[in-house]
């Protein structure tokens, strides 16, 4: 077949409307089908906003768990190889707070942002259910993470 809808013909039959179709022609009619429109209207994606903060919350958690557990596991290599290990274990718990604070501000985003799209009606698409439960999954790795130092405690 023609690469392009408008060929251009050999010669035109005399009996017959020249073959070649308009630069406007349109193969939908448009009074039948009506315009196209988007399949997000522009400025209306309620519960984004805290979803994209719940999942840049999630990631810093999870950088600064891992962060913590490497620095804790260096100050047992320093206290093992009798060295001061105290400037560690420091930087591990203020990096594990970070990532417990940072799980908080997910799971409020987590939240936020159901309830908003909750309100606006959004939860019949299949795009913000994926988002939803995956930004939950995400985050209950990322409450585990901060519960898994506190079960050493119990």
């Amino acid at each position: 077949m023609y690469a392009t809808m408008n060929p251009v013909p050999g010669h035109p039959s005399p009996g017959f409307p020249d073959p070649r179709f308009p630069d406007d022609f349109v193969p939908v009619d448009p009074v039948v089908y009506g315009p196209a429109r988007t399949a997000i209207p522009a400025g209306r994606t309620p519960g984004l906003r805290e979803s994209v903060i719940a999942w840049v919350s999630n990631g810093l958690a999870w950088v600064s768990l891992f962060a913590c557990g490497v620095l804790f596991f260096v100050a047992i290599l320093e206290a093992l190889g009798e060295n001061d290990a105290d400037g560690w274990v420091v930087a591990a718990i203020v990096m594990y707070v970070v990532g417990v604070v940072a799980t908080i501000g997910a799971a409020v985003g987590l939240i936020a942002s159901f309830v908003r799209r909750l309100g606006a009606d959004e939860l019949h698409r299949p795009g913000p259910i994926a988002d939803l439960v995956m930004l939950t999954v995400v985050t209950l790795i990322s409450a585990a993470g901060c519960a898994s130092p506190l079960l050493f405690f119990l």
